[in-house]
């Protein structure tokens, strides 16, 4: 069986294979929760952050102020190497749903806002989906960003517009899937 962090690589690989990697669908959060979590069936945004306190040892008022309905400044969250991730202005970069447009960061603990999760704008995420879809090779599902060097905020510099251009550049049709 292993130890425990032998189980969680383990888990590590098999979730950028299946839910990064899947030409069918682009990856979010709650397929990445769900090879972390796969003893609960509908594995939800508080069951991944209760994995990540349990596993700190953190503090019933770090668990309940993260566990608050989530606040401004919202991060911005984008499509890379087909999956829907966001990162925070400390560096720190986790998945996310843009069904369920919360952000955790575990690299700083959400520092800026003390500790409570964070909203996420994803802008017209279905849309931006299908045009994704269209590209063959999840490794092209891409979107381009830049962090702001003063105020570190990251900021999408592609919008529907732009990657639909790019589809039509390589030939594929603007959108694709369901």
């Amino acid at each position: 069986m292993g130890t425990f962090d032998d189980r969680i690589q383990r888990l590590k690989l098999r979730s950028v294979e299946v839910y990064q990697r899947d030409p069918l669908y682009v990856g979010k959060a709650r397929y990445h929760w769900a090879q972390r979590l796969p003893h609960i069936k509908n594995v939800t945004f508080e069951d991944w952050l209760m994995l990540g306190f349990e596993s700190l040892g953190a503090s019933s008022e770090v668990i309940s102020d993260a566990l608050l309905p989530a606040v401004d400044p919202a991060v911005k969250g984008w499509v890379d190497n087909n999956r829907w991730i966001a990162r925070c202005e400390c560096g720190g970069q986790e998945t996310i749903d843009p069904e369920d447009p919360r952000f955790y960061c575990w690299s700083c603990f959400n520092f800026l806002t003390e500790g409570r999760t964070r909203k996420v704008d994803c802008g017209d995420w279905k849309l931006k989906e299908r045009i994704f879809l269209a590209r063959p090779y999840p490794l092209n599902r891409c979107t381009a960003v830049m962090q702001n060097s003063e105020t570190l905020v990251w900021h999408v510099l592609e919008d529907v517009p732009e990657l639909e251009a790019e589809n039509l550049a390589q030939g594929l049709p603007i959108v694709g899937g369901v």
